[in-house]
């Protein structure tokens, strides 16, 4: 009778309530306590587990002396196979929780470590002590931090831009686009993206062999994207408002 009870309670996992019941609960709990410190150096973060485990796949990308064809297609291939084996193991993980009590709760701490809201928080805080110290270079060691590509700012002006663009830039890629999928179905959905960022960057070096990927990420961050203009317009907005009437 209890394991009839179960199997009648597997597909509620995949309802879009409990998913955004966990998406909430991992929001929540990674908004607060991010990713422990300790924990890191105990076991590594699982977004590096993700990058070694494409890395298996990643024998089938030429070198750079192939075709550009075949980087094409090789690229292909290994995106294709990196981000399937890696749904295909989350998808048995949930599965294995389905089970459980609270796996709804488990689930959305699994989901913790492949939300960035914490960690963006504290590096743009970093720049802003720096700033408020008027230490440049402080500052410009902590915009390094927040945004590793970004042009060294020179001055403190350069360093708010910097920090405005970098912080809107991981709202959409390091917070809202994994919380949307997150929200629509679960686990799979979170690793799975974070599976595609890692095959990007992987590839990073050669536009070719990352096509297909960048195209499925630039994909996967579309409707993220439209989000968080609404959600970053909507807080300008408020905000206005407030200071209309004070």
């Amino acid at each position: 009778a209890v394991r009839h009870h179960c199997l009648q309670e597997q597909p509620a996992m995949f309802a879009l309530p409990t998913t955004l019941t966990v998406a909430f609960i991992a929001l929540a709990l990674e908004r607060f306590l991010g990713f422990p410190s300790p924990l890191r150096k105990l076991t590594g973060h699982p977004i590096n587990w993700l990058y070694r485990f494409t890395g298996i796949f990643a024998v089938l990308v030429p070198g750079a002396e192939g075709s550009q064809a075949r980087k094409l297609v090789m690229g292909g291939a290994f995106t294709v196979l990196a981000v399937m084996a890696t749904l295909a193991l989350t998808l048995a993980l949930t599965s294995w929780l389905r089970p459980l009590g609270y796996a709804w709760c488990w689930e959305a701490l699994l989901a913790v470590p492949f939300i960035q809201q914490y960690a963006t928080r504290v590096r743009a805080r970093a720049v802003a002590a720096a700033l408020v110290r008027n230490d440049i270079k402080a500052a410009t060691e902590a915009v390094h931090m927040l945004a590793p590509d970004a042009v060294p700012p020179g001055t403190e002006a350069q360093a708010v831009r910097r920090t405005v663009e970098a912080m809107a830039k991981r709202l959409v890629s390091d917070i809202v686009t994994p919380v949307f999928w997150l929200a629509l179905f679960g686990l799979p959905g979170i690793v799975t993206v974070a599976a595609l960022e890692a095959v990007v960057r992987r590839t990073a070096d050669d536009r070719s062999t990352s096509a297909l990927a960048r195209a499925l990420m630039r994909a996967a961050r579309f409707l993220p994207g439209k989000l968080s203009g609404i959600l970053v317009a909507g807080a300008a907005l408020i905000g206005l408002t407030l200071i209309g009437w004070i």
